[in-house]
């Protein structure tokens, strides 16, 4: 729900799109439906980027939508004006922790992150405790996005690399 003076930043971001999309956007269940919009979103999603983490992690994604109905995860999508613009997958950790698998929004567009992780939250979780926001897999824009929801642990991790002494 964004409560507390910590996450004023991320309500004024959720406000500002429910007023600038008001009546244009809508919140849909991830299943059989729509799964194929959420493929064809992904499929333009900077895919242009040239950076190899990303579009690595585009393949991934792409393989968890292709396997979705098969695995133990929920989701949920944004259309604004009839088209995906955002879509969010996560999975239970226990019963009071969800994790967040998959987070793919329209950037430019104020307010849809943080829209498409309440939304699918409250729809797909409701009543949980806790989100896992998973590895920010050591780079910064992630690690800053992830610290930006104020978080209530952080776990430190670590890579362990087999090789020659020194």
């Amino acid at each position: 729900t964004y409560a507390g003076k910590k996450m004023q930043k991320k309500r004024n971001h959720l406000n500002a799109f429910y007023k600038d999309f008001e009546g244009r956007w809508s919140y849909e269940t991830l299943d059989e439906t729509n799964i194929d919009d959420c493929i064809g979103y992904l499929k333009d999603w900077k895919s242009e980027d040239p950076d190899d983490f990303l579009q690595s992690e585009r393949i991934g994604t792409f393989r968890i939508l292709d396997l979705y109905d098969e695995l133990p995860c929920k989701g949920g999508l944004i259309r604004i004006d009839g088209k995906v613009r955002a879509f969010a997958i996560g999975s239970m950790l226990s019963d009071r922790m969800c994790q967040e698998n998959i987070e793919k929004a329209d950037g430019d567009v104020r307010g849809l992150y943080q829209c498409i992780m309440k939304e699918m939250l409250s729809h797909e979780f409701p009543g949980i405790e806790l989100v896992n926001r998973e590895d920010d897999t050591g780079r910064e824009n992630l690690r800053a996005a992830k610290l930006s929801y104020h978080p209530v642990s952080i776990i430190e991790k670590y890579r362990i690399k087999k090789g020659v002494e020194s």
